[in-house]
């Protein structure tokens, strides 16, 4: 983590609001758009980001200042809160963390990787038909640009444990694209 981040979030443990602003200008855009790529809607994934900074707001106390980035962590607290909300519509607890990695990716992270050769409606198709882990590691890895160790500590594995979870990802996808007639 930068030492200016490091700054920020120790001024925000000591109860400083416009060091917490900062680090919520500084973080907002990649937790929005992790949510955005997973629901499809503007204004829930605004509500939802909105309530993932709220919660951060208040654990930020606890927070551990280590080296590492906090947006694992803010990642951690946005897939709990999309959880509890499609838990709260869908009236079951049922529901598996990992369905929410099925949902393709749509924003703009996917169209960049799209336009570098592969095709946009191929690469949407592809991404459910692999198993979950697979299909959790990629997307956290290409499009939502976490480092393969930021994915590891997110999905609670080693990172070599995740490097095999992308490999064998990345060759399911060229498999599948490759047999697409």
């Amino acid at each position: 983590m930068n030492s200016e981040i490091h700054e920020l979030i120790r001024r925000a443990q000591s109860g400083d609001r416009d060091a917490f602003g900062q680090l919520y200008t500084h973080f907002y855009t990649p937790v929005y758009r992790y949510l955005l790529v997973r629901i499809r809607n503007r204004n829930d994934a605004e509500d939802l980001a909105a309530d993932t900074f709220v919660k951060f707001f208040n654990a930020i106390p606890d927070f551990a200042l280590t080296r590492q980035s906090p947006l694992p962590y803010l990642f951690t607290i946005a897939r709990n809160t999309l959880i509890d909300q499609v838990r709260k519509k869908s009236h079951s607890s049922s529901i598996e963390d990992d369905e929410l990695f099925a949902i393709p990716d749509l924003g703009p992270d996917a169209e960049e990787i799209a336009s570098e050769g592969e095709d946009a409606e191929l690469i949407r198709a592809v991404i459910p038909k692999l198993p979950p882990g697979e299909r959790s590691a990629v997307t956290l890895r290409y499009f939502d640009g976490l480092s393969t160790k930021e994915c590891a500590e997110l999905l609670g594995k080693s990172e070599e444990a995740v490097r095999q979870l992308l490999s064998r990802g990345l060759r399911r996808m060229k498999t599948i694209l490759e047999t697409k007639p």
